[in-house]
């Protein structure tokens, strides 16, 4: 007996999953002559987007980046690159002594002035930071980066924050879901069904066969925390 393991499917594979979960196989109602999928391309891409947000909030190894900013005297507070935003910074570190990185944590804006700050392996200075919003305009992803005590010279910083999700693009239908084949039915159906919510006409069996699919999603994806022991001994001696 041959086998095969699964593959994650592509784009266009997953249209026509989703159009045969709507019983739309032909795109006669989703599609405009089977050549414009936007509807079913957004509902594809918003249930990736929940997906990954979810897999994101406890373990965030798979999605974490690490952006170095440099932190001067003159510019502070500093701005932050556009693809870091407030809610997505997960760590900050100050490295600028290669050998003796350390981390730095966050506190409120309202309490930043009252902090006294301690000393750490000597002359290593006990940073906190702050987060403030744009010094002008209507930029909602100008966040700014304050430390406290007020930094002394030029530091380097290194951000890590929670990547955006990835999504498909319509232009390359060929290219391969980003989540692991084993949630493809999981997809298939959350998009679906967020077609079918405007007009409440999921069915109760759909909405049966989602939570439990979601329920094993769930469950297999709190596996990317890996082991939270390494047994020493064999079981029984």
């Amino acid at each position: 007996m041959s086998v095969s393991r699964k593959t994650a499917e592509t784009l266009t594979q997953l249209r026509s999953r989703v159009l045969r979960e709507v019983g739309d196989p032909d795109g006669d109602r989703w599609t405009a002559g089977n050549t414009d999928y936007t509807d079913v391309d957004e509902a594809i891409n918003n249930q990736l987007v929940e997906m990954s947000n979810y897999m994101v909030q406890d373990f965030p190894n798979e999605a974490l980046i690490r952006t170095n900013v440099t932190y001067t005297e003159g510019t502070e507070p500093v701005a932050l690159p556009s693809s870091i935003g407030a809610d997505a910074i997960y760590k900050v570190e100050d490295i600028t002594s290669v050998n003796l990185p350390i981390n730095i944590d966050y506190v409120s804006p309202l309490a930043a002035e009252d902090f006294n700050p301690g000393e750490v392996f000597g002359s290593f200075c006990r940073f906190r930071y702050t987060l403030f919003g744009p010094s002008s305009g209507a930029d909602v992803d100008g966040y700014r980066l304050q430390l406290y005590p007020k930094a002394s010279g030029t530091l380097t910083l290194r951000i890590s924050h929670v990547a955006q999700p990835f999504v498909l693009d319509a232009a390359a239908p060929s290219e391969q879901a980003p989540l692991s084949p084993r949630y493809t039915e999981l997809i298939g159906l959350g998009a679906a069904l967020k077609l079918l919510r405007r007009d409440g006409e999921a069915t109760d069996m759909q909405m049966m066969a989602y939570q439990n699919l979601w329920t094993g999603f769930l469950t297999q994806s709190r596996r990317q925390q890996g082991p939270k022991r390494i047994r020493r001994r064999r079981r029984g001696m």
